[in-house]
């Protein structure tokens, strides 16, 4: 019996700001929570579960509302997916993608193998906030109503060409939609992910510069600011 080993999708190493640029440029204090455990137990293949989880927290959520807001839903979803007893490995790894004093932007990997389940199961994801209200963007509310149409055909063209390029289009079909996006210093990052973690191949993304978001975008949108 085989330990599986936990492959992180390397969505995750590409736009990983350096900690002391980001707070120098959102004026926001970040530091990094983790959250290590070692779990004996003789189901385990090797006599032993471990946990892994490692997100960031922003500024000083006592005396701010909003990355209270933030902070507390970073950490519910680091921790959402956890097996009973915590009988199994856990790995979660959330990283900033951008922020500014407007906005953050993370992305992260949760995968888990729970005791007596035949194979591992994850997800990857990316959550963009608005840091003045704590709320998540919603992104079609901020696409200008008369360019949305547009704008999801383009997007959804240039999810297909990635596929096309990295030679999955003919065993993952066509891309209909995307699932999450993220915001870095360049643009607005979209992905489309399958929800069958044993079809993470078939994983795409694309990028649109912040000047061409900007033909899409409403204009007092923060998703905007540089």
């Amino acid at each position: 019996m085989y330990r599986y080993i936990f492959i992180l999708i390397p969505l995750l190493c590409a736009c990983k700001p350096n900690a002391e640029t980001v707070q120098k440029k959102s004026g926001l204090s970040v530091e990094k929570k983790i959250i290590s455990r070692t779990i004996h137990d003789e189901m385990s293949p090797l006599g032993f579960w471990e946990i892994k989880i490692e997100y960031p927290t922003f500024g000083d959520s006592t005396k701010n509302p909003a990355l209270k807001t933030i902070n507390n839903e970073i950490s519910s979803l680091a921790e959402k997916y956890l097996c009973d007893d915590n009988k199994g490995d856990k790995q979660f790894i959330a990283t900033i993608t951008f922020l500014n004093p407007s906005i953050v932007s993370i992305q992260y990997s949760d995968s888990w193998l729970c005791a007596g389940m035949p194979h591992p199961d994850g997800k990857i994801g990316a959550l963009t906030y608005n840091v003045k209200t704590g709320k998540a963007f919603i992104l079609d509310e901020e696409i200008n109503a008369i360019k949305k149409n547009d704008f999801s055909q383009n997007v959804i063209a240039k999810l297909n060409q990635s596929l096309k390029e990295n030679g999955n289009d003919s065993d993952c079909g066509q891309v209909s939609t995307w699932s999450h996006f993220y915001r870095t210093d360049t643009g607005l990052t979209f992905v489309y992910t399958p929800d069958d973690y044993s079809e993470s191949y078939c994983t795409s993304e694309t990028q649109i510069s912040t000047k061409d978001m900007g033909v899409y975008l409403n204009k007092t949108s923060p998703l905007l600011i540089q």
